[in-house]
């Protein structure tokens, strides 16, 4: 996002919240699989 700025490109695509990931990451750390599927 940053580069982006920096770059004059103000589009940003739409996609998995950081959030969600350090969700996931955690998850994963208590030894609990999960993928995720695209539609």
């Amino acid at each position: 996002m940053y580069k982006n700025i920096v770059d004059g490109n103000h589009q940003m695509e739409p996609g998995m919240p950081e959030s969600f990931n350090v969700l996931l990451k955690e998850i994963r750390s208590l030894g609990i699989n999960i993928e995720l599927e695209d539609e």
